[in-house]
């Protein structure tokens, strides 16, 4: 009797193990789990022994998978590798040529953390090229580059994200801005930066569409509707205590003396009435 519940016990064992291996989860939906879960190091362990073995249809999610997991861990060599293992499998799949630039910009932050601002720029141009529909890449390549003081390649930078479509408001403020005030003036594009300028106003009024709106305005020569919106813009901000006070101050002393607004020029020293 004893021997013969011991036998159905395997038995019965062997019948679950085999439901379980029909009918439990699979890789993919195990790896799906870990991932809600964000245990990283799991679903890197388990999509790394699972992929090679696995049907080529489930192949390309066990890669995606294994780039969120390295992705997560800032593991972003191992996450591009990942992500484009899986975009070979699924060339058309635009979503993990985003995430190949997404991880491609955490690298070129690295660069840019320790100072290695040739390797970033050279990273971040990478991503934009890698995918320029999204903002990654153009958002990081501004700012550093705007952070540098290349106040011409920005502008092309400025010009490459819009010709992308980038929906980002602050890039056609800081576009407007720039070609309003640039200090060469064959560089300097005041009509553009009206254009500009006037889009952003017309969909956010805040102080810093305000400033670009007077700047603007002010190099197509137009100082009296210049100094209304600096004056607007000051009173928006805050007044006297608000943060940038200063160079809104000088930047309407500028238009009250029917001057335009140049990046980097002298300010003049004269008070400005901000009409508070």
């Amino acid at each position: 009797m004893a021997r013969n519940a011991s036998l159905a016990l395997v038995a019965a064992a062997l019948l679950l193990a085999g439901a379980w291996w029909a009918f439990g989860p699979t890789p993919t939906e195990r790896l799906e789990t870990l991932l809600a879960q964000r245990r990283w190091e799991d679903a890197e362990a388990l999509a790394s022994s699972a992929v090679d073995d696995a049907d080529i249809a489930d192949q390309d999610e066990l890669y995606r998978g294994l780039g969120v997991a390295h992705g997560k861990q800032g593991e972003h060599e191992e996450a591009i590798a990942a992500y484009r293992a899986a975009h070979a499998l699924r060339p058309d799949d635009d979503d993990l040529r985003h995430r190949v630039a997404i991880e491609i910009v955490g690298i070129g932050r690295e660069h840019e953390g320790r100072d290695e601002f040739d390797k970033a720029l050279a990273r971040y141009r990478e991503a934009v090229a890698t995918a320029p529909e999204i903002p990654h890449g153009h958002r990081a390549l501004i700012h550093l580059l705007k952070r540098r003081g290349e106040t011409d390649a920005t502008i092309d930078a400025l010009r490459a994200a819009l010709a992308a479509g980038s929906p980002e408001l602050v890039h056609r403020l800081d576009l407007a801005w720039l070609l309003a005030s640039h200090p060469d003036p064959s560089r300097r594009d005041a009509e553009a930066a009206m254009s500009l300028s006037e889009e952003a106003l017309i969909h956010d009024r805040t102080p810093e569409t305000l400033d670009t709106y007077a700047v603007s305005l002010a190099a197509l020569g137009r100082y009296d509707e210049a100094v209304r919106y600096a004056v607007d813009a000051i009173r928006l901000a805050g007044g006297r205590d608000a943060p940038g006070f200063e160079s809104r101050r000088e930047r309407l002393a500028l238009f009250l003396e029917e001057s335009p607004y140049i990046e980097g020029a002298t300010a003049p020293d004269a008070e400005a009435t901000t009409g508070e």
